[in-house]
């Protein structure tokens, strides 16, 4: 299984932009600093942060990083921001609005080693605006000894809801012992990721550029299947607004019979019980579940704003940010007894060298080979669709 995940890595040497008179970085005149911004939800962020800085300060730029917070869900990138890490359902709107700066495939390093629909992520009409940062899936989490759990990648939401039935008590956010669903709906914008995925998963055909409807238009029966998961965990849980790490708390402490999160949850939970969970794909469609698979990426990119003298710098700080040395070491334990940060990499010989740190990193590689995983993209119009719409698909999911 290693092997087939396994990509060869090639290094591209480092050139100057075409606009750029410059044959070396060197040549240019130094600036004082790049203003980063990592992707704001991570479990270990600092992490990230000290390791980025380790392997530049070894590079001896002479230019100083300064790390910045920055949320694409809440805003656009600022023209001070050089750096940025953005959620790729953003890509086409970024690049309709031209904060992204192209880059030639012979300034990117090691394009091979990131996995395929990584750099589909990445491509438009021939051109590249970012580098993959890491990956994410929607899956749901369950404990190995729960065998009515262990369905079928061909199985979908009615699948999952024949197994768990509905809520017993919906008023209470905390299910019993072993029953029911711990899943957040709360957010409209996820809520309006899980009806774009079941959209697509619905008619068995992936797209890049998914149909947006107006609320008016919205699938009635794309509806019903993801109003199937607030059936599974009642008003209450499914509205719950989580302090921090709740129901991971409650589902490690034996509560609910199955917890809906992302893989990097996994970091949170106490390192002995991970021995005793698994996790498998969340299904946004019905029993016609398609063996392709969206899955979200995070990209990296260069602001369309950064000066001729900083983009040098800028692409060599981008190269290495998704590098597979800084991403490795990036996600692993730091410490005695620490949690792996259990984010999903986008290049296959990170990935192949994490299952040697936890074998649950050998589950992420199995949903990754049993679908064929495609990047959810947004078209130009996302921004203002999510805007306008994202609370009417939240409501009509939470509606019983």
């Amino acid at each position: 299984m290693k092997g087939s995940l396994l990509f060869l890595l090639v290094s591209v040497s480092l050139v100057c932009p075409d606009h750029c008179t410059c044959q070396t970085i060197d040549q240019h005149q130094k600036g004082e600093k790049l203003t980063v911004a990592i992707y704001p939800y991570l479990p270990r962020s600092d992490q990230f942060i000290s390791v980025l800085l380790e392997n530049w300060n070894k590079l001896n730029t002479g230019i100083e990083l300064q790390f910045v917070d920055y949320n694409c869900y809440e805003s656009d990138p600022p023209d001070s921001l050089d750096v940025f890490v953005f959620d790729g359902i953003y890509y086409n709107y970024f690049i309709s609005k031209n904060f992204l700066q192209p880059l030639l495939l012979n300034e990117i390093q090691n394009w091979d080693g990131f996995m395929d629909y990584a750099k589909d992520a990445v491509q438009t009409n021939d051109k590249i605006y970012g580098l993959p940062y890491l990956g994410c899936s929607d899956v749901y989490f369950y404990r190995r000894s729960d065998m009515g759990l262990r369905l079928s990648s061909k199985d979908g939401i009615e699948a999952l809801y024949s197994v768990m039935g509905d809520c017993s008590d919906p008023s209470n956010p905390q299910p019993p012992p072993r029953k029911g669903l711990l899943i957040d709906l709360s957010s409209g914008t996820t809520d309006a990721c899980y009806y774009i995925k079941g959209e697509i998963g619905s008619d068995n055909r992936y797209t890049r550029t998914p149909v947006l409807p107006s609320a008016n238009q919205i699938n009635l029966q794309v509806i019903h299947h993801l109003n199937l998961y607030t059936r599974m965990a009642g008003t209450a849980q499914a509205t719950y607004d989580d302090p921090g790490t709740q129901r991971i708390e409650w589902f490690t402490q034996g509560y609910g019979r199955a917890l809906v999160g992302i893989t990097e949850n996994l970091c949170s939970f106490p390192s002995n019980y991970l021995d005793s969970v698994a996790f498998k794909i969340l299904p946004m469609a019905d029993s016609n579940l398609p063996t392709t698979q969206e899955f979200y990426v995070d990209i990296a990119s260069i602001n369309s704003k950064v000066s001729k003298e900083k983009f040098p710098y800028a692409l060599e700080l981008l190269n290495l940010m998704c590098s597979a040395t800084v991403m490795y070491n990036s996600m692993i334990p730091t410490k005695p007894n620490q949690n792996p940060q259990f984010l999903m990499p986008v290049r296959g010989n990170v990935l192949s060298d994490l299952m040697d740190v936890h074998p649950l990193y050998i589950n992420m590689a199995i949903l990754l080979l049993r679908y064929n995983p495609q990047p959810l993209l947004f078209g130009p119009e996302s921004k203002d669709w999510l805007k306008n719409t994202k609370n009417d698909i939240k409501n009509a999911i939470l509606s019983q």
